[in-house]
C-alpha cells in the first residue's frame, strides 16, 4: 500500500516531488539514527513507520489544483489557504486505512512549527510527534537545496545556516542540531535511497515557511 501511494505522491510533479521524498526519506534515515546514537526515544514507533510517514508526507496535494502547485510565482493569500490544506487532506486518506493510520499524525503535522505559529493546529514543541518534527526538517531542507520554476536552489551551507537560524523556532532544536552534526560529519549528503518494506510499514518494534 505504501509503494502504491508513493507512487501516486510522484505523480503530482514528476519533475520535483519524486525526488523529493526520496531525498527527504535518506536524510530523516540518517536524523533517525544520529537521534537514536544520541539517546532520543522514539516510543513503539518503528523506522518504518516514521519514514512511511515521510514518503508520504505530500500525498494531500493530489487534490491541490495542478495551476497552484506550479505557479511560477509567488501564491496570493488565497492560494495559500489552498495549499495549506495538503497536510490534514492527506492524513484524512490514511486515517481510512487501517495498516496507514500510524503514519497519519506525522503527515498531519508535517508543517506545524516548534514555536506553535505552523499550522493545521498551532501545535507547539514536543506536543508536535517526533516524526513531523523530523518531516519538517527535511521537507524545509531539501526544498531550499532544490530548484524551483520561482527561484534557484540554495548550496548546502547557507540552507545548514538556515536550519541553525530556525532552531528552536520552526525547527524542533534536537532534529537540526543532528543535521549539522551529519554535516560536519561529511555524512549527510544523499548516497543512496533506504529500502522501506511496506510490509513492514506499519509494524511496532519489539522492544511559512522554507517549504511549499
Amino acid at each position: 500500500i505504501v509503494a502504491a501511494f508513493s507512487a501516486v505522491v510522484a505523480k503530482i510533479d514528476p519533475h520535483y516531488t519524486q525526488e523529493h521524498v526520496v531525498r527527504s526519506v535518506e536524510y530523516a534515515s540518517k536524523i533517525i539514527k544520529k537521534l537514536r546514537q544520541q539517546g532520543v526515544e522514539f516510543g513503539e514507533a518503528s523506522e518504518d513507520v516514521l519514514l512511511a510517514g515521510i514518503l508520504l508526507h505530500d500525498i494531500g496535494k493530489i487534490f491541490t489544483p495542478k495551476e497552484i502547485l506550479y505557479k511560477p510565482g509567488p501564491l496570493t493569500d488565497e492560494e495559500w489557504t489552498v495549499i495549506r490544506r495538503h497536510p490534514v487532506e492527506g492524513a484524512e486518506i490514511l486515517e481510512r486505512i487501517a495498516h496507514l493510520k500510524e503514519m497519519a499524525a506525522n503527515v498531519r503535522y508535517h508543517h506545524e512549527r516548534y514555536d506553535g505559529d505552523g499550522y493545521p493546529e498551532g501545535l507547539k514543541g514536543e506536543a508536535i510527534p517526533l516524526g513531523a518534527r523530523i518531516a519538517a526538517v527535511v521537507d524545509a531542507f531539501d526544498a531550499m537545496l532544490s530548484d524551483r520554476p520561482y527561484r534557484k536552489g540554495m548550496a548546502v551551507e547557507p540552507a545548514i545556516a538556515e536550519l541553525k537560524r530556525c532552531r528552536g523556532t520552526q525547527f524542533d532544536p534536537q532534529v537540526v542540531d543532528a543535521v549539522v552534526a551529519l554535516y560536519e560529519e561529511g555524512r549527510l549528503a544523499p548516497d543512496h535511497v533506504p529500502t522501506l518494506d511496506p510490509a513492514n510499514a506499519h509494524a511496532h518494534p519489539s522492544s511559512e515557511s522554507h517549504t511549499d
